[in-house]
């Protein structure tokens, strides 16, 4: 059986340490890219194979990581889509499902953790957040 190849896109470099630390230690996932803005994103998957995208609501620069998942979304229907952020802003959790992006994961809030997202995801389940971050 083939990894799940999975592009990683946060303008953080802790943060996307961190996502690209856990594909890497999966067996059942491959990192094919790590990236550091929404656009480099939607131009990789526009060139290369992937299965699964992470990537952060909030870019420093250029387009947000909300516009480009619907962009991915759009011309990628197959590609799947877990949309991450640190802040406890709940208003981008409608538009992501709007958006038709699978899943949805507050990096400091949820219960859940990365991997269960991932696995979910990768199953069929589109994964939302029950209550909005305290």
């Amino acid at each position: 059986m083939s990894k799940t190849r999975v592009v990683v896109a946060d303008d953080q470099n802790i943060s996307r340490g961190f996502f690209e630390m856990y594909v890497r230690a999966s067996s059942n996932y491959e990192l094919a890219a790590g990236l550091r803005t929404a656009q480099a994103a939607i131009d990789y998957v526009d060139k290369n194979q992937a299965d699964l995208v992470i990537m952060d609501v909030m870019m420093q620069e250029g387009i947000d990581g909300l516009s480009a998942a619907a962009k991915i979304k759009q011309s990628h229907p197959e590609i799947k889509v877990i949309l991450t952020t640190s802040t406890s802003e709940t208003s981008w959790e409608q538009k992501a499902k709007d958006a038709g992006i699978e899943s949805f994961w507050y990096k400091e809030y949820d219960e859940h953790g990365l991997m269960e997202i991932m696995d979910r995801t990768m199953n069929g389940e589109s994964v939302y957040p029950e209550d909005a971050p305290k």
